[in-house]
């Protein structure tokens, strides 16, 4: 028997670039949905220190959840999410401008400051509102265990996102 080359047969192309593209558009939205937070956040003329809207606390496993059920619910998410961030990497200045306030103004006070830090993930966060006022309810797992904070969040008459009340518990 004589050998003959075998005759190739041409694979069809592996269906990889459908899951691909639909990564991209997540990661896209994501990306879109988070500038337009913080765009929302920000009032041209308000004082608000850059360093507040640079960081977002990471996130725990499994992949914590928003789910606000207005547009001023999920301000008040990112705003609870950079002042949560704001105390974890240290910068006093970005946690008290999130309260609305100056740095060691009377009767205001970083609560979370003993139990939030570099190694905190947060869990699930969910948010309810108005068009003026929201709470946001958060999951945070620290090395100390975990806590769950709750913040009110108001729209001051400026105009400016701010937390009017919060508090931390273990449960």
């Amino acid at each position: 028997m004589e050998d003959r080359p075998r005759r190739r047969i041409p694979r069809s192309p592996e269906p990889r670039s459908f899951p691909r593209f639909v990564s991209f558009l997540a990661v896209v939205a994501v990306g879109f949905a988070l500038g337009a937070s913080l765009a929302l956040l920000h009032k041209p003329g308000a004082a608000r220190p850059p360093a507040l809207a640079s960081q977002v606390l990471p996130a725990a496993t499994p992949q914590p959840s928003d789910d606000p059920d207005s547009a001023f619910a999920r301000q008040a998410t990112a705003l609870v999410r950079q002042y949560l961030a704001a105390l974890a990497r240290g910068d006093d200045v970005s946690a008290y401008a999130a309260l609305g306030a100056a740095p060691g103004a009377r009767g205001v006070s970083l609560s979370e400051k003993p139990y939030v830090d570099k190694t905190t993930r947060l869990g699930r966060v969910s948010a309810t509102g108005t068009s003026d006022s929201a709470t946001v309810d958060v999951e945070l797992q620290t090395a100390g265990g975990t806590y769950f904070g709750q913040y009110t969040v108001e729209r001051a008459p400026s105009g400016e996102v701010v937390i009017r009340s919060h508090k931390l518990e273990k449960p």
